[in-house]
């Protein structure tokens, strides 16, 4: 591979981390197919490109970021905001510590996995036309915990973090721009808890430049995704965007399961 390829990668990995795919395994499965690479520096490198979204989250929400670390020292800031990212990465961590240990002799089949968030989504997109039936979402401890414990499942081969952390938001009420938002804040914690515990258990990698430019790529790539789907969200087209999302995991599961068939 040469630079080129890892800023390909790393393009993939800024526009699909925040997407209801995985990222994970879609930077796994190009650099195995596309570049003939192992599967274990394949997932290394997939593990690795999250380091690029990860800077571009911290630097899009940096002012929600500020907001949560003030009440820490005694400063006026978003408390409630603080507890429910707190609670989420906690209980996050309850599923998917024992799941990770559970799954590393395990070979899960992950398309019909994609499929159920995908038709979640869309039931979910079909319910939004009564509005009057969803309560306002709330930063609540139950929220957190179901959302949290929901985004733990992601560390299951294939599972989108985003995908099941905004059909679990939008279950509860939360509008979808809302919902994306407090998604990408509670994938700060938990992708940067992965970074350091993820080499530790699969081995760590040696650097290079091209790895370094897959990452600014992705971070690039991963500021603009951000705001574009946010912007999306917020204008007024929600629903619609729910269901594109909803029918693209569709497709994408039913390849999954046509792919493994073979």
């Amino acid at each position: 591979m040469n630079i080129f390829d890892y800023i390909l990668l790393g393009v993939l990995q800024g526009f699909t981390e925040w997407l209801p795919v995985s990222s994970e395994g879609v930077i796994t499965l190009f650099s195995k197919l596309v570049y003939g690479q192992t599967l274990e520096r394949s997932l290394g490198l997939a593990v690795w490109l999250h380091t690029g979204t990860l800077a571009a989250a911290a630097a899009y929400f940096r002012g929600d970021l500020l907001k949560m670390v003030k009440p820490v020292f005694g400063r006026e800031g978003d408390r409630q905001l603080t507890y429910f990212i707190v609670v989420a990465t906690a209980a996050s961590a309850l599923t998917a510590v024992p799941m990770f240990l559970f799954l590393r002799s395990l070979s899960i089949p992950d398309g019909a996995f994609t499929l159920f968030v995908g038709l979640c989504l869309i039931a979910i997109a079909l319910l939004q036309r009564g509005q009057a039936y969803f309560k306002t979402g709330s930063l609540e401890p139950v929220a957190a915990t179901a959302t949290g414990l929901v985004q733990g499942l992601s560390i299951i081969p294939g599972v989108s973090r985003s995908g099941v952390t905004v059909t679990a938001l939008l279950f509860f009420g939360f509008g979808l721009n809302r919902a994306l938002r407090l998604s990408y804040l509670m994938s700060i914690p938990a992708v940067a808890g992965a970074q350091l515990l993820l080499p530790i258990l699969l081995g760590g990698g040696v650097l290079d430049l091209g790895m370094f430019a897959g990452a600014l790529a992705a971070a690039l790539t991963g500021f603009v995704t951000i705001k574009s789907l946010l912007k999306l969200a917020g204008s007024g087209h929600g629903r619609l965007l729910t269901y594109l999302l909803g029918f693209a995991l569709v497709f994408l599961g039913l390849l999954m399961e046509l792919s493994g068939a073979r």
